[in-house]
Order: C-alpha cells, then sequence, then structure tokens
C-alpha cells in the first residue's frame, strides 16, 4: 500500500478514551479482525451480490448484538459490533483481491465512521430506556454497519482512490439507507435476538467476570447468532 494512501488511512481511530472498561474492550477488539477465507471474485455481478449479501448479514447481526438491554454489558456488546464492522471491511476487502490487516481494516473504517466513543456512549445511555432505548441501539449498530459496508464496497470499486470528505459523505447518505433496512429486516432481527439472547447475556456475564476475554466474547457472540434458521 503507498505511503500516502497509509496516511490517510492511519488518520482517524480515536487515541482519547479514558483508562476504563471501554478503553480496555476497545484496544483488544481494534487488535483483533476474525479470520477470513474469502477468494477474490472477478465477476463484477457476483462480486457485487456477494458483497451485498454479506453486508446485510453482518449488520443484521450488529442489529442483533447491538440491542443487548443491559446498560452495564452494553460496552462488550458495542465492542462486538466494532469487531463485526472490521471482519466486514476485511471481507469486502478479500472479495476485491485485498487482504486488509487489522490495522488498516480499522483505520478505513475509522475514517468512513469516525470516533466510537461518543456513539458507544450514547448507545449505553439509550439502553437505560426500556423498549425505545433497545431500538434506539439496535437500528444504530444496524445502520452504522450497513453503511460502512457500502462505504468500503465504494472505496475498492473506486480503485481506493476515495477522499475522506467523500468517505464520509457517502456514509452519511447510506446510513439513511440502512435505518431503512433495518425496518425492512426488523423481524428477521428480532427473531434473531430472541433466539441468540439468553447466550448473549450469559456471555456477557462471562466476559465481565473476565471469564472469557472481549475478542473471546466476540467470536462466540457471532457463533450464537442464526439468520433464519442459517448459522452465522
Amino acid at each position: 500500500m503507498a505511503h500516502d494512501e497509509v496516511s490517510i488511512l492511519e488518520k482517524i481511530w480515536p487515541d482519547h478514551e479514558e483508562d476504563s472498561l471501554l478503553e480496555e474492550v476497545l484496544m483488544e477488539v481494534r487488535d483483533t479482525v476474525l479470520p477470513s477465507a474469502i477468494m477474490p471474485v472477478a465477476d463484477p455481478a457476483r462480486r457485487a451480490a456477494e458483497i451485498e449479501h454479506d453486508i446485510l448479514k453482518y449488520s443484521i447481526m450488529a442489529g442483533v448484538v447491538g440491542a443487548t438491554p443491559i446498560p452495564v454489558f452494553g460496552i462488550l456488546a458495542d465492542a462486538a459490533v466494532i469487531g463485526l464492522q472490521l471482519k466486514l471491511a476485511r471481507d469486502i476487502g478479500q472479495y476485491w483481491g485485498h487482504d486488509l490487516d487489522a490495522a488498516t481494516a480499522r483505520s478505513l473504517m475509522g475514517t468512513a465512521v469516525g470516533g466510537t466513543g461518543a456513539r458507544i456512549a450514547i448507545n449505553n445511555l439509550a439502553r437505560f430506556v426500556p423498549g425505545w432505548g433497545m431500538l434506539v441501539t439496535a437500528t444504530s449498530s444496524f445502520a452504522t454497519t450497513y453503511a460502512l459496508g457500502k462505504v468500503v464496497e465504494a472505496y475498492f470499486a473506486a480503485g481506493r482512490s476515495l477522499s475522506e470528505d467523500d468517505m464520509r459523505d457517502l456514509f452519511k447518505k447510506a446510513k439513511v439507507e440502512g435505518k431503512a433496512a433495518y425496518t425492512a429486516n426488523a423481524e428477521k432481527i428480532d427473531r434473531a435476538r430472541a433466539n441468540a439472547g439468553p447466550e448473549i447475556e450469559k456471555l456477557a456475564n462471562a466476559a465481565a467476570d473476565h471469564e472469557i476475554s472481549a475478542s473471546e466474547f466476540e467470536a462466540k457472540v457471532i457463533d450464537a447468532i442464526e439468520i433464519d434458521g442459517s448459522s452465522s
């Protein structure tokens, strides 16, 4: 990767969070991107279909995880959502024949999304509001993941030449589309959450008690979620 491209991608990830559980779990997730074994797809139509499928799949999973209703566990849930987003970015890169390392994937994500600390704080405050709060966090997690996928796809389609401003403008527009897509898939998300919810809460307790790490929580949560009867 060219030096100027690295300089663009490395500007974003926030480094000013306080030393806290948030910092602990985010640092661990930042250093982890779940492995992928996706082969490049040369056919444009097939590649677009595969990427679209993955964007929706990971957005649904993020919506399920983001709906975790317990505020204390919300930081872990949001860290898992970030992990899903990092993996989605890497998977899209692999469809285009680019094997992104964790640092590049998170920097690319940060360019599009901006800082994560404020979003996580808002999500955790929202979790204190029964019913409404769960909807806010689920919608936010889904729409942000959906929009990120669209930006990463456009980034590679443009030969990795999109500017930061273009990426952020596209992210804002795609997030609006993501909110509409959340509504269209709400029943599917609710079914997946009902099935996976008890296991996610169990894993969150294990992570809070330091029985498993944040990255282990992330991986196990992904394994726990099934979408329309198909394993994730």
